[in-house]
């Protein structure tokens, strides 16, 4: 069972007055959370992924690593820091703070954060500098 989010009180205010209210759809899941998925389900769904060339509930497609004997890869495997958060969770959470509508929105903080970003003077072992927070959708995983 899911909930839609309410309108803010400025998406609400805003729609009074006739104004569109333009936001990605959004839903509050009330059920149990999600279980863990079993070795063979992520087998078959690597499986429908290779053969539809869709991934299938975040699976996208066989790995090698599944060939290793009585390896269970539902436990064993997992998306590592670097593309699981840096690129995934900060990402996306950046995204929807300088792109999507809400009392969460900053981007008209933007300019601020770039100067921000410029001061900062990483080590000597950092090989990228960091770039604009405007440019956060070309920013590589090290950023």
């Amino acid at each position: 069972m899911r909930e839609k989010i309410a309108l803010t009180p400025q998406e609400a205010r805003e729609k009074a007055a006739g104004a569109k209210i333009r936001r990605k759809n959004g839903y509050l899941y009330l059920d149990q959370p999600a279980q863990q998925r079993s070795n063979a389900a992520m087998r078959e769904q690597a499986l429908q992924a290779f053969v539809t060339k869709k991934p299938v509930q975040g699976v996208k497609g066989p790995t090698i690593v599944a060939c290793i004997p009585r390896l269970d890869i539902s436990r064993s495997v997992y998306a590592g820091y670097l593309h699981g958060v840096c690129l995934g969770v900060v990402k996306h959470f950046l995204k929807l703070m300088l792109t999507v509508r809400g009392p969460w929105n900053v981007s008209e903080y933007k300019d601020e954060l770039d100067q921000f970003m410029k001061t900062i003077a990483p080590t000597d072992d950092i090989c990228r500098l960091p770039r604009a927070v405007s440019d956060f959708a070309h920013w590589k995983g090290s950023e």
